[in-house]
């Protein structure tokens, strides 16, 4: 015998999911049910142990034989049941995993999907699933089954025959997996490293008990302290709802847009009295502090020792809580069943604060028959399986408790929650808003594009006049007799309308209003569709199915409840269309006390559960809405809080001698004092230490000694300070740190990030060009020269805002008009500032403060006029009519480009060319390819101007030539905005101008209106003219495909949308500077550009590395070939791409490919797990891999230096990224660190250094 391939069906009474293997195994009532064998890939055998057969002694004897082969996937849940069956621990040393091979090779960590993505013939059987939950976990005692708490094989014999082919099955699979992964194995320093894996996983760490319990002791107390506190100073049902109290502060004169943690620092500073204390205790009721402590008792084996955290093996990566698959959950596009969702962004809740947001969660199915529960009452209507876990009160006033809805039936009105909280920052104005919600009801869009609103209630006519005349829209108000009835009919033009308002054609809300404020839509829908049919509550009718399920979970999402009933009106007549019935309740209770008992019903089906960060989501069915839970995971170290208290061991030892009250006296935050202190729970045991030691700056030492960057491994090897020697390297100057030039040292860190949006247009030789579909072969403009680059970077999906007619993030660099340097496009449009045009490639610009010089625009950029297009101006004269410089432009058409001025382009009168006057910032937009209307306030004495005819005044207006030379009004023109009164005086009257026959500059907000012919002014300096409120940008706001351009030209700049902006030069640009505290670490905004700069010239190898990896892996997927460059080995073997390490340890791409629309450009796509656990494409590109390659490298230097300490004997219970921790009762720290400070065999020249501390519990700093 060789080989042994094993597969077990368990029982036990211990939940899996919630508790690990270590656990699970420990239970008393842990036994092996089924045990599949085969001997060197022969016949599969299965010993049914449950029935009393008897494993051969020779298994028995293979199983503890190291030079024996022991094969399973997931084999650390083999080996651990398989420990306590025989009473002794087996080593890890000749085990064998096919679930880490897989994942070796990029495949997914479930048997079942890897049958998928290999094609087996023989895959997983979907039964098995079901069968685990009937054999496997403990049953719920009933009449039917005779009270018992277990079903055993007697109980159903043909399932427990299916049950045997099952446990045959997945040995099978297993085998059949080995076999198709045998043409690319893991080397066996993997398989050691595996090994050491599973030792320190079977060591465990010690938990402080005593700690534990009195932090989760002291919590309750603290939240109990302050909550009776809070109800004292408010006089709230519940002051921990944002709802309720926002209202309260209000009262009190504190006008506060949210709760969110930073508005209520803010608001506290100038706070006083009891409003100051109760937004502390706000803060306070807000914090998470003890939920890791629960899950760190649930992990712990009777010995106090958690096992098995460093890694997340098969049976806990899924849940066994599921929901039949009619229920829906409520993801970032509306409701979506579970049956048709594939995993995504849905709506979590937190117990903490009860808050809901949206975040990525994954989708779990399987099939399932038995029992489930129905409850079904007037909030929920829910259909799960008994372990399903749900967050619940024994009745109203009990304390709320996390437990199985098994549990729940033990108590006659349980409750639950169905609401939370969401924290929003509107984008509309709430007029804009309200005006909405009014069309929504009664407005009716016309085929010319007017809106048209009717009515005959005066209350209505009223609202109506109110609301628009806040809004500031123009609108046309008739009366007539219909019948008996005086009706008043609205008219909205369409040249009235803002974009807002255009874009609501289809009256239907999206999930926008999510971000709205939900405080002025409720008040608003009971003047039109809605009416108050209780003091507290609303009820709202809708044909329109999209807008009832939007407004229910608009409720839901902001401390409301709404019930949906449906009305058959099609039924009764077949034109009519049904009914949808919201009952919304304002101010509900926090929970739900269920009247009707459960039911128990029989289900043989598909049953699905979400995945969340939470462990709690927004779930609906019936048009029912409430909470409920998923699975749980083990804890992860690397996830807890970090310690930054200076008196933590002070602050651990009043928790564990339970002095609550000296702790309240010597923290301000006792609840961030109890999150703090979760790492320090991990203790050592009796007599030893923890000895905790890791690398310094590792990845920055390898991606160093990967690109050959001699100075920085020299800087490394001499003991300098990296940051000084970086600087140096910079500047040119010597720096030292607290010393020469000290203040460089702070500048030595660098990173790079930003990106322009999907879709934005790059000035290329071959025309204008989306950025996503520009190649190599396009040359740019860099506002003085065609320039190549090196292709184009997909960095994902990411927020970008709008301004001045660019879309971009934040962060990305942009030159601005009157600055020499460029600045950020956040700081750039909050500023007001207008951005750079870079011309049309045929005449080059000077970047600078006078980038342009001051003669007329109609001399210098006539190009952008297009002449053509202004042909029909040059044949006619203009009207001479009397002189009237300062002409306004009422409002503008929200289709033209945001936040813009405007100055008419004039002619004189017999005149054979239109002269184009100096506007305030010389910027010229070409607009004339958009036909939209404008309206211009004129005076009374001047006739229509129109874009084909231009009427002739002379002989009213004798020779006024100048007539002509006007500014139009510098206010807020931005889209979304409201219109001005259409008619502020008589004299004035509307006329229509094409914009093909206007030129449109940025606009600055200078409340005067300046005369154009003013002498010798310069208008470009506008950086800081324009004060805009950063707040206004968010409407501006979006999602999308983010693109960017790699090395473009020596200036590393382009031109995207008529503007000079900054490319990404080495894989980024300056956003991550300022996330990584640059700011903060005394750099200015001015210095960023010339700092990243300067970094690029003094690291030239590492900049190019990014580059070389790219070409390398894009010509080996090509060529399908090996190519080696520096280190490392890159090939493509039989569809994977593989990149081998120095240490040979290979990272695998499966299916890998050139990827050409999706980028624009040439990337790779590779297959691999994406969000919600589904199989499916990965993009890449070279920054990237090489990230990939620095990390795995890292890893592998790790790896070896924990194999050294384990055979030095010292016993190493967990390591987190770069750090190890050892349990040690007499090594010290020094010795520690010389060991992992020793250079692989691999990587001569790589400069390796390590530090450390001894504690008597673990911490992080």
């Amino acid at each position: 015998m060789k080989k042994l391939s094993i597969d077990l069906e368990t029982y036990s009474s211990v939940d899996l999911g919630k508790s690990g293997v270590y656990k699970y195994a420990e239970s008393e009532d842990f036994e092996i049910l089924l045990f599949a064998y085969s001997i060197d890939d022969e016949e599969v055998k299965v010993i049914d142990l449950a029935s009393g057969e008897i494993i051969p002694e020779e298994i028995l004897s293979a199983l503890s034989d190291k030079s024996i082969e022991k094969w399973a996937f997931n084999a650390n849940f083999e080996r651990v049941c398989l420990s306590r069956f025989l009473g002794k621990r087996l080593k890890p040393q000749g085990w064998y995993c096919t679930m880490i091979w897989s994942a070796y090779l990029g495949l997914p960590l479930s048997l079942e999907k890897v049958g998928e993505v290999l094609i087996l013939d023989k895959k997983k059987m979907n039964e098995g699933k079901a069968l685990i939950r009937y054999f496997s976990i403990p049953c719920k005692p009933t009449k039917g089954n005779g009270m018992r708490t277990r079903n055993l094989s007697h109980h159903d014999l043909e399932k427990w025959s299916t049950f045997k082919e099952y446990n045959q099955r997945d040995v099978e699979t297993e085998m059949e997996i080995k076999k198709k992964l045998s043409a690319f194995p893991m080397p066996q320093s993997e398989w050691e490293n595996y090994w050491i894996d599973q030792n320190i996983n079977d060591r465990g760490i010690l938990i402080d008990e005593i700690l534990v319990d009195s932090a989760i002791k002291f919590d309750e107390i603290l939240r109990e302290e302050n909550m009776d506190r809070a109800i004292e100073l408010t006089g709230l049902e519940n002051p921990n709802s944002p709802l309720q109290l926002k209202e309260w502060l209000n009262k009190k004169g504190l006008e506060i847009d949210s709760l969110a943690k930073k508005d209520v620092e803010s608001a506290l500073k100038n706070a006083e009295g009891d409003i100051k204390e109760v937004l502390e205790l706000r803060q306070e009721l807000s914090k998470s502090s003890v939920r890791k402590y629960d899950a760190m008792k649930n992990v712990k084996g009777k010995d106090n020792r958690a096992r098995g955290l460093i890694q997340f093996y098969g049976a806990n990566r899924t849940g066994r809580y599921c929901l039949t698959g009619d229920h829906e959950v409520l993801t970032d596009k509306g409701w979506v069943r579970l049956d048709k969702w594939n995993g995504g962004n849905i709506a979590c809740w937190n117990t903490i604060g009860e808050k809901i947001s949206f975040q990525k969660s994954e989708m779990v199915k399987f099939p399932f028959s038995g029992q489930m529960v129905f409850y079904e009452d007037k909030r929920i209507s829910q259909i799960s399986t008994t372990e399903h876990k749900m967050y619940f009160k024994n009745h109203y006033k009990s304390e709320w408790r996390v437990g199985e809805i098994s549990e729940m039936l033990n108590y006659a009105h349980p409750a639950i929650p169905f609401t939370g909280y969401r924290q929003v920052q509107s984008n509309l104005d709430h007029i804009q808003l309200r005006v909405l919600i009014m069309i929504q009801a009664d407005g009716h869009y016309t085929a010319e594009g007017n809106i048209k609103l009717s009515f005959s209630k005066l209350r209505k006519v009223e609202r109506c006049k109110s609301l628009l005349r806040k809004a500031e829209i123009c609108f046309n108000l008739k009366e007539y007799m219909d019948k008996s009835k005086k009706r008043y009919v609205f008219t909205i033009y369409s040249r009235h309308l803002p974009l807002w308002l255009r874009m609501f054609e289809n009256k239907t809300f999206d999930t926008w209003l999510f971000d709205e404020s939900a405080d002025v839509f409720f008040d608003e829908l009971v003047h039109w569709d809605g009416y108050q049919s209780a003091k507290n509550s609303i009820q709202y009718s809708t044909v329109n199915r999209k807008n009832a399920d939007i407004i229910q979970a608009f409720a839901h999402l902001s401390g409301r409840a709404c019930q949906m009933s449906i009305k058959k009106r099609s039924q009764v007549h077949n034109n009519w269309q049904d009914a949808y019935i919201l009952d919304i309740w304002l101010r509900p209770k926090n929970a739900h006390q269920i009247q009707r008992k459960a039911k128990k019903i029989d289900y043989t089906g598909m049953v699905y559960c979400a995945m969340t960060p939470t462990g709690f989501f927004l779930v609906r069915r019936n048009g029912r809405v409430w909470v409920t839970g998923n699975s749980g995971r083990l804890i992860q170290v690397q996830n807890l809080r970090r310690n930054n208290l200076q008196d933590l061991d002070l602050a651990r030892s009043l928790v564990r001698n339970k002095e609550y009250e000296s702790l309240e006296m010597l923290y301000d935050s006792p609840s961030d004092v109890l999150s703090q202190l979760i790492r320090t729970a991990f203790i050592p045991k009796e007599g030893c230490r923890f000895i905790v030691s890791d690398f310094s700056a590792i990845e920055a030492r390898v991606l160093a000694w990967l690109a050959g960057e001699d100075w920085v491994l020299n800087a490394f090897k001499n003991g300098e300070d990296i940051y000084c020697r970086t600087a140096s390297r910079m500047f040119g100057v010597p720096v030292e740190k607290h010393g020469v030039n000290g203040h460089l040292r702070q500048k030595g860190k660098i990173a790079t990030l930003a990106c322009i949006a999907e879709g934005e247009l790059v000035l290329t030789d071959k025309g204008l060009v989306p950025i996503e579909k520009l190649t190599k072969a396009h040359k740019l403009w860099d506002g003085e020269n065609w320039v190549s680059h090196d292709g184009v970077i997909y960095k994902g999906i990411g927020e970008v805002i709008e301004y001045d007619g660019l879309r971009a993030t934040k962060d990305h660099i942009v030159w601005i008009e009157g600055q020499e340097k460029p600045i950020q496009f956040g700081e750039a449009a909050a500023s007001g500032a207008h951005l750079l045009q870079s011309g049309d490639g045929r005449r080059a610009i000077r970047v600078g403060e006078d980038y342009k010089s001051r003669k007329k625009m109609g001399e210098k950029l006539e190009f952008l006029l297009c002449p053509n297009k202004m042909s029909r101006l040059w044949k006619h004269s203009m009207a001479r009519q009397g002189k009237f410089n300062n002409r306004k432009v009422k409002r503008m058409s929200s289709l033209l480009p945001a936040k813009t001025n405007s100055t008419m382009v004039g002619q004189k009168a017999n005149s054979s060319k239109a002269k184009v006057y100096q506007p305030k910032r010389s910027r010229v937009q070409k607009l004339w390819r958009k036909r939209n209307k404008i309206q211009v306030s004129i005076n009374s004495r001047g006739r229509s101007l129109f874009n084909r005819k231009i009427w002739i005044a002379k002989k009213r207006t004798r020779n006024r030539q100048n007539r002509q030379q006007w500014a139009l009004r510098k206010r807020q023109l931005k889209i979304c905005d409201s219109y001005r009164e259409c008619f502020e005086q008589e004299k004035y009257c509307i006329n229509r101008i094409s914009s093909k026959i206007l030129a449109l500059c940025t606009k600055c907000c200078y409340k005067e209106t300046f005369k154009r012919i003013k002498p010798r002014r310069n208008y470009r300096r506008c950086r800081i003219s324009c004060i805009r409120e950063k707040k206004k940008l968010e409407r501006y706001r979006s999602k999308t495909r983010l693109y960017d351009i790699r090395n473009a030209g020596k200036n590393n700049r382009f031109t995207v949308s008529g503007k000079l902006v900054h490319n990404c030069g080495y894989q980024g640009a300056l956003g991550a500077l300022k996330a990584m505290g640059g700011i903060e670490m005394g750099l200015s905004e001015d210095e960023i550009q010339s700092i990243v700069d300067s970094w690029r010239e003094a690291n030239p190898n590492i900049v190019s590395l990014w580059w070389d990896i790219d070409s390398v892996v894009k010509r080996v997927v090509k060529t399908r070939t090996k190519e080696k460059y520096k280190s490392l080995v890159i090939s493509y073997e039989k569809g994977i791409l593989f990149i081998e390490l120095p240490s040979k340890r290979r990272l695998a791409y499966p299916k890998a490919k050139i990827g050409m629309n999706r980028f624009g450009g040439e990337s790779i796509v590779y297959e691999g797990i994406v969000v919600g656990n589904k199989w499916d494409k990965i993009e890449s590109y070279g920054g990237k891999f090489v990230e990939n390659i620095v990390q795995a490298i890292a890893r592998d230097i790790l790896a070896e230096a924990m194999m050294r300490i384990e055979n030095e004997g010292f016993n190493i219970v967990m390591h987190i990224h770069d750090e190890v921790v050892i349990e040690s009762d007499s090594s010290s720290v020094e010795e520690i660190n010389e060991i992992m400070s020793i250079v692989p065999s691999w990587a001569p020249g790589l400069i390796l250094d390590a530090d450390g501390f001894e504690s008597e519990f673990y911490k992080k700093d």
